[in-house]
């Protein structure tokens, strides 16, 4: 068989050649659909490039932020980082619970240096230690609450959810969770 006649199939195939064009054009795919999509299902629509951007909008980021910021922000947690991208590139819901995760055991250190035992504490309980320990503002307690309702609407739609989340989206959730970490700390 020459070459000739091996791209006459696979274009004679178009099922085939549909998966080519897919897998030559993905990242360029996942990041023009990642600021379009959103989930509908029933009567509720979760847009979440929208949800991200409240997150955002709390912690008074804006889109314009230096990658430098970004790139300080990811070296610390290197290891975190890849672990979450991995879960996230199998499944861009499993990456954001999985961010969520990392984000309440990071809460649960922090409220535990300060002597509180965060075992047994509902996550409200959680919130108002944070509030005393740390004296987190609304900034900050605003994206904590951003962060956990998106968290727990993917949570709930995950099968729908992965059909309408990116790799992008689970990544920038990730990258707000470090920021809020890291706002919640420097207030210590």
């Amino acid at each position: 068989m020459s070459w000739l006649e091996f791209f006459s199939t696979i274009f004679n195939s178009w099922p085939i050649a549909i998966v080519i064009i897919v897998i030559l054009l993905r990242k360029t795919l996942m990041s023009k659909l990642g600021k379009l999509l959103s989930l509908t299902y029933k009567d509720i629509n979760i847009n979440f490039q929208e949800e991200l951007e409240k997150v955002s909008k709390s912690l008074g980021e804006s889109e314009s932020d230096s990658d430098s910021e970004n790139e300080n922000v990811l070296e610390k947690a290197r290891e975190e980082v890849e672990f979450i991208t991995d879960i996230a590139e199998l499944s861009p819901s499993a990456g954001i619970i999985a961010s969520w995760v990392s984000f309440e055991t990071t809460i649960d250190g922090l409220i535990e240096s300060k002597g509180v035992i965060p075992e047994g504490l509902s996550w409200s309980e959680k919130k108002r230690a944070l509030e005393k320990l740390y004296k987190i503002d609304l900034n900050i307690y605003n994206s904590i609450n951003h962060l956990r309702k998106f968290m727990l609407d993917v949570n709930h739609y995950s099968k729908k959810a992965d059909d309408s989340l990116s790799l992008i989206e689970a990544i920038d959730y990730y990258e707000l969770i470090l920021k809020t970490s890291k706002k919640i700390i420097e207030r210590r």
